[in-house]
């Protein structure tokens, strides 16, 4: 594991966290783009680091992955507050610009983990130089699944400063900017011009960004798959849920990249 710094597009420090495996030949490699305000781990309700255990998974397996922190998240530096779903697909564009540039990666074999919000940042940015997606507990409209866990968690302003309170995290301010960036993306054009394998996986008792996906998954394009895990809610809490979205993740992986 290799701790790293790279630059987003206003030169601001973006901290991300690097896997490489074992040997001297040119690896496929994957992004992991996190949820909404939060982090590069992806802490979930069983206080289980996701991400951590995806990425280290993937790694043992011979991938490369990186795990990044969008600005003003986690270790990164910048102000979330002046944040929008456009500028997310540019910090994503930064880590993919960077992850590229290895010279043990295999920039014909790339692909991108999106997880909630990260899902949408992953379908807007599109398919170039993408192999294959995962898009883990689907966002299908951000701006309404966001406005919703923002008035359940916090105080929604959309004219103003919105608040979302993570536990044990600091308070995430919003700016009206983010909502209105909204207007500039029509989600379900932009997915069924999305060319590569998707697969979708997602909790039976997921109530953060709701249960119902299948118009979204309808609207993909051949290669898909869609899994839907049961017993588990947004995080794939349990253990046996955890494994099974690890052992789906791999396998597509393994498939495509």
């Amino acid at each position: 594991m290799h701790k790293i710094q790279f630059n987003n597009s206003k030169g601001e420090k973006l901290a991300g966290i690097l896997n490489i495996p074992p040997g001297k030949s040119k690896f496929p490699a994957i992004i992991l783009a996190h949820g909404f305000g939060y982090h590069m781990h992806e802490t979930n309700e069983d206080n289980v680091n996701m991400f951590d255990v995806l990425a280290k998974t993937l790694c043992e397996n011979g991938f490369v992955t990186l795990q990044f922190d969008f600005t003003g998240c986690g270790e990164s530096e910048g102000d979330f507050s002046k944040s929008t779903l456009t500028s997310h697909v540019s910090d994503l564009n930064s880590a993919l610009e960077i992850l590229r540039k290895l010279p043990f990666v295999d920039t014909k074999r790339v692909g991108i983990i999106g997880m909630s919000f990260g899902t949408a940042v992953t379908v807007a940015r599109g398919d170039h130089n993408i192999k294959a997606i995962t898009l883990l507990s689907s966002c299908k409209n951000p701006r309404v699944e966001i406005a919703k866990i923002v008035k359940y968690r916090g105080g929604y302003n959309p004219d103003g400063i919105s608040i979302l309170k993570h536990e044990d995290e600091p308070p995430v301010k919003i700016g009206p900017q983010f909502w209105k960036d909204f207007d500039n993306y029509n989600f379900p054009e932009i997915i069924k011009n999305i060319h590569v394998p998707v697969m979708l996986i997602h909790g039976e008792k997921d109530d953060l960004v709701g249960r119902k996906i299948d118009d979204y998954f309808d609207l993909a394009n051949q290669p898909k798959e869609l899994h839907i895990i049961k017993n588990t809610q947004h995080g794939y809490e349990g253990k046996e849920a955890m494994e099974e979205m690890l052992k789906l993740v791999l396998g597509w992986f393994k498939k495509w990249l």
